[in-house]
């Protein structure tokens, strides 16, 4: 689904108008319909998408959703994909954990966290 799309349907979940959306986010009409009909040919930035989402009282996956949408990424994603764009190995363990059960990646979290915290 494209930014606007989703923008939308979130908007129509909520039983708003695109006037309520715009005003509670602080920004002009005309923008916020230019938005959701995909009228732009940049992206949203982040601090704009932010804006929506609060105005939307989007819950964490919402956010996430129309962050994706509008090929953004939250900051602790942008400094994940650094890390990994710096350390191949980070690539490694994520893809071997994510074949593992629940279980077993929650003890190796708590496990690095622990080392992590020791500084060793």
């Amino acid at each position: 689904m494209s930014f606007g799309q989703v923008l939308r349907q979130l908007r129509e979940a909520r039983q708003m108008t695109q006037r309520a959306v715009a005003g509670s986010a602080g920004m002009d009409f005309s923008y916020y319909s230019r938005l959701e009909n995909d009228r732009f040919k940049s992206r949203p930035t982040l601090g704009t998408i932010e804006r929506l989402a609060g105005a939307l009282d989007c819950q964490p996956y919402e956010r996430q959703r129309l962050l994706v949408a509008a090929g953004r990424f939250d900051p602790s994603t942008e400094r994940l994909l650094r890390a990994m764009s710096e350390r191949p190995d980070l690539v490694r363990l994520l893809n071997a954990a994510m074949r593992l059960p629940k279980m077993r990646v929650a003890a190796l979290v708590r496990a690095a966290e622990r080392t992590a915290s020791s500084g060793r």
